[in-house]
């Protein structure tokens, strides 16, 4: 039942003592790593926790990096959880902080007392939801833009997924305090918060419904906030499990002269005395929420069946117009492409100071910092409908969203402007071997060296060496498909998307998706022992033996050889360590050349030649 704005702010007030977390006689050794954890220093950790095995605080980095910076501005403090709400004897320690939207979450570690000290195990990971999922909410936020704060309500269903502990480690932003959590007919649930993890005592049913009760202060200088001028929730300001996606119905409570936009269909504004309510539905299973709020400038342009819409702190005619006819451009492209748009109405929102830089997906709007909303980056949140929200994703496994984006982008960018050669950048359009030498695309996630890199530029390169050997035709069947089946998975992924391509092109693709997704780094060619015999009257003979390093990719490698006359071009199949090349020219060789228009993403570290141009002049 949706609450009017009177009853929600009444429902929103109530509040009861939350439970204290006390000390703990372990925090020297805990204080130890989350000075470690803030300081960037995994090694630290593992010698303060009395382990050798540094794989224990793998969300550690070596070193600091600008994503962590940006999407974790605050640092790490630890709080713990006690028994019985940590399904085992033993007591958990909680490392949390403020998270940005898409970032890694709070990290819980078993704290065992042995005979050398205190000692923490290894991570309980944020996909053990302990056997429980969450697939409904009915959230009923009020937003205080005098106090930075907001109150909230979430009922959510929850059901048991299989063998269920006892309670479970629900999260959220450790920015709120929960302040009670009841059952359907009122009765109280135990609970104990530490930091962004509650750990609930869900009571027993294979289907129930809970109420949390929470508030709390935003005020971060990235992603979140909430100010008199404009309030931005991009960070989880609900409670989950998994980040698994669930459908929501959303009532926002603002001052009477601000507008609130979140994802799903409008169903409702009213105004009652100082307060305005905005309901709205959203039918589509999602992993994350945004909500922006504020004194917006809205304007519109219907486009077919569709409603477009942007929302500006200050009114902009033209440059809404412009914005506006960019999206409606790029949403019938992804629609020729990858199918229907599912919702009625598409936003673009500006999102103000907090989101700085940064754009993010909302699947029916997007979000941007002031200065970031231009026409150039609409079509690449635009995407995410499809990439991310038809097809889920947790973040949690790797960003191969943002690879699909990325590509998507570019597909709609060589489209707009009339490009039709199948690189448009026909040069050295791949990442460095530095940018995705640590990780695979199928581990592409929060953690990497450089996530840009890996999971948005390494993920459209492949996905467009894929095209070019599918064909845009069955490109386009297979990603079809895998939104088609993708839609009912709650973390579908790179797997996921093989299979669709194999099912519509009826041929195995496991050699190509386990070289370029499941293998770091990039292929390295060398030539070698290039040799010339013959002479001008005869003619030449040019051989030399094309190599890779281990691990071996498939390859066609085009390899051209460079005369005082015309070129000649020859095609080398490369499975394993080295293979055979061979020309005949009557044309003085000048030198060899591998893949000279850079169709192969490779290591460009070395000459591509090794020696062979010297050998070549020589004769």
């Amino acid at each position: 039942m949706l609450m009017t704005a009177a009853a929600l702010a009444a429902a929103v007030c109530v509040s009861t003592p939350a439970p204290a977390v006390s000390p703990d006689p372990a925090l020297p050794i805990l204080k130890r790593v989350v000075t470690a954890a803030n300081e960037s220093r995994r090694s630290d950790a593992a010698s303060a926790a009395i382990t050798k095995d540094a794989r224990v605080f793998g969300w550690i980095p070596e070193e600091p990096s600008m994503f962590g910076a940006v999407m974790r501005p605050t640092p790490w403090a630890v709080a713990t959880l006690k028994p019985p709400f940590t399904n085992t004897r033993t007591r958990l320690a909680v490392f949390h902080t403020y998270h940005g939207p898409e970032s890694d979450g709070d990290h819980i570690h078993p704290l065992v007392e042995t005979a050398s000290g205190w000692r923490l195990m290894r991570e309980i990971p944020e996909t053990d939801t302990q056997g429980y999922r969450i697939t409904a909410h009915n959230l009923r936020i009020r937003i205080l833009p005098k106090s930075n704060s907001l109150r909230a309500v979430d009922t959510l269903a929850i059901r048991r997924t299989g063998a269920s502990q006892q309670c479970a480690f629900v999260r959220i932003s450790n920015d709120f305090t929960v302040r009670s959590i009841r059952t359907a007919t009122g009765k109280q649930v135990p609970f104990l918060q530490a930091g962004g993890i509650v750990s609930v005592r869900v009571p027993a049913g294979d289907s129930v419904t809970l109420t949390f009760t929470y508030d709390g202060k935003v005020s971060h200088s990235m992603m979140s906030d909430i100010s008199p001028e404009v309030a931005a929730l991009n960070a989880y300001h609900w409670p989950h499990l998994g980040r698994l996606p669930a459908t929501t119905n959303t009532t926002v409570i603002v001052p009477a002269n601000w507008t609130a936009i979140t994802q799903g269909e409008l169903v409702s504004k009213t105004t009652q005395g100082a307060d305005s309510a905005f309901v709205y539905d959203n039918r589509i299973p999602v992993n994350y929420q945004s909500i922006c709020a504020g004194p917006y400038v809205e304007r519109s342009m219907k486009h077919g069946r569709l409603t477009l819409y942007t929302y500006l702190l200050n009114d902009q005619p033209e440059f809404s117009q412009s914005l506006l006819e960019v999206l409606a451009k790029a949403m019938d492209y992804y629609e020729q492409r990858f199918g229907p748009y599912p919702y009625t109405r598409y936003s673009l929102v500006d999102g103000g100071k907090p989101l700085g830089f940064v754009a993010l997906e909302g699947y029916s709007m997007a979000s941007y910092g002031s200065v970031l909303l231009t026409p150039a980056i609409i079509a690449h949140e635009l995407s995410h409908t499809w990439w991310g929200g038809v097809a889920p994703n947790t973040y949690l496994r790797s960003w191969w969203n943002e690879a699909f984006a990325s590509y998507s982008d570019d597909s709609f960018s060589r489209f707009r402007n009339g490009i039709t050669t199948p690189h448009p950048s026909d040069r050295r359009w791949w990442p460095l071997t530095s940018s995705v030498s640590d990780y695979p695309l199928s581990e592409a996630r929060h953690y990497a060296t450089d996530i840009n890199g890996l999971a948005y530029q390494k993920g459209m390169v492949v996905l467009r060496l894929l095209e070019l050997r599918l064909g845009a035709d069955k490109f386009d069947e297979s990603a079809r498909e895998f939104l088609q089946t993708a839609r009912n998975q709650p973390d579908p992924g790179w797997k996921e998307f093989q299979k669709a391509v194999e099912k519509i092109t009826g041929e195995n693709w496991d050699w190509f998706f386990r070289q370029w997704v499941e293998r770091a780094g990039w292929p390295e060619l060398r030539l070698r022992q290039a040799r010339v015999t013959g002479d001008a009257a005869n003619g030449f003979t040019v051989t030399a033996r094309l190599g890779q390093t281990a691990p071996y990719y498939r390859l066609e490698v085009p390899v051209r050889l460079v005369t005082d006359g015309p070129p000649v071009d020859v095609i080398i199949p490369l499975t394993g360590g080295t293979a055979p090349v061979s020309f005949e020219t009557r044309d003085k060789p000048l030198r060899i050349v591998v893949d000279p228009e850079f169709t192969i993403p490779r290591d460009l570290g070395q000459n591509d030649t090794d020696r062979g141009d010297a050998v070549l002049i020589k004769q």
